[in-house]
C-alpha cells in the first residue's frame, strides 16, 4: 500500500500533527485515545499500529495560603 500525502509545516506547541477526517475515513482508522495509538486497515485488511512516542510529565505540589 502506497499512500502520499502533502503536509503544511506549522509551528504548533501542543500537537504533533493534524490528522484530517478524510484520511481517517478512507484508511478506516481507529483511535484509542486512552493507549495514545491508532490502528489502520491497509491493502490486505489487516490492522497496522501506531503508538505514541512517551513524553516526560513532571508533577509538582502548589501550596497557598
Amino acid at each position: 500500500m502506497e499512500n502520499k500525502a502533502t503536509l503544511n509545516v506549522i509551528p504548533l506547541v501542543y500537537y504533533d500533527i493534524i490528522i484530517g477526517m478524510d484520511l481517517l475515513e478512507n484508511h478506516i482508522v481507529i483511535i484509542n485515545c486512552l493507549e495514545k495509538t491508532f490502528a489502520c486497515e491497509g491493502d490486505e485488511r489487516k490492522a497496522k499500529v501506531a503508538k505514541s512516542i512517551p513524553r516526560l510529565v513532571t508533577i509538582r505540589q502548589i501550596i497557598t495560603m
